[in-house]
């Protein structure tokens, strides 16, 4: 599971998760990832699948809708968003460059 941070915009019921970041699994050969596609094809014909998130922090676990493969990658915090993060929080007023 990646570090994934929370869209700012909510969606579904919009109470959204109550946390700024999750934990989301990206493995495409996890069993729900692979089945989903049928599952809810099937039953609620939907071109779309689940992801299994975790809330961080806690052993508690639950699915989230996608609906492409790249579904829910644009917010995945990897090592370099992380130290791009705490280098703007030291030098807030400093130019960066990527």
């Amino acid at each position: 599971m990646g570090l994934w941070e929370v869209p700012p915009i909510n969606f579904s019921d919009g109470l959204g998760w109550g946390v700024p970041y999750l934990y989301l699994c990206f493995n495409y050969n996890c069993p729900l990832y692979e089945g989903g596609w049928d599952n809810l094809r099937e039953n609620y014909t939907q071109n779309a699948s689940h992801r299994c998130i975790c809330y961080p922090g806690t052993t508690q676990f639950e699915y989230m809708p996608v609906f492409s493969p790249i579904g829910a990658k644009g917010q995945i915090i990897d090592d370099q968003a992380l130290t791009t993060a705490e280098m703007l929080k030291e030098r807030p007023n400093a130019e960066f460059q990527c």
